[in-house]
């Protein structure tokens, strides 16, 4: 599948990420900060993009360290993409140029259904978050 090809690149960039805290910290901070205000065809997958925000800070900080490498290498090659003003549609076409990002996040999505799950347990068993 061509969203599979287009993060294949990401995914060799965001092995970089695990291995240095800051690095990680800052693609959190700057991932956060697109998406607040943002709305368009990210409101679809906005309760799972918060849970990609809180899975990569819960890991930074060592609180949670169950993810797979491979899933959270995923997580975060999609947080590249979604980063990249200059992906296959540009950020600079109002709306539109989010429609790639959130096919890619919600294509991550799908393939890490079930590790998002037990995050999402275990943040509900340690944190009380519903």
């Amino acid at each position: 599948m061509i969203t599979g090809l287009i993060l294949r690149g990401y995914k060799s960039k965001a092995g970089a990420y695990i291995n240095d805290r800051a690095k990680a910290e800052k693609l959190l901070h700057d991932a956060v900060r697109k998406a607040n205000g943002k709305s368009g065809p990210l409101v679809a997958i906005w309760a799972d993009l918060l849970l990609f925000f809180n899975l990569l800070r819960d890991w930074k900080s060592g609180c949670y360290r169950k993810m797979p490498s491979k899933s959270l290498l995923l997580v975060i090659a999609a947080l590249l993409y979604f980063l990249n003003p200059l992906d296959l549609m540009p950020d600079l076409i109002p709306l539109g140029g989010l429609v790639d990002d959130a096919t890619i996040l919600a294509f991550v999505i799908k393939q890490i259904r079930n590790d998002l799950q037990a995050y999402k347990s275990w943040l509900q068993l340690n944190r009380g978050y519903s």
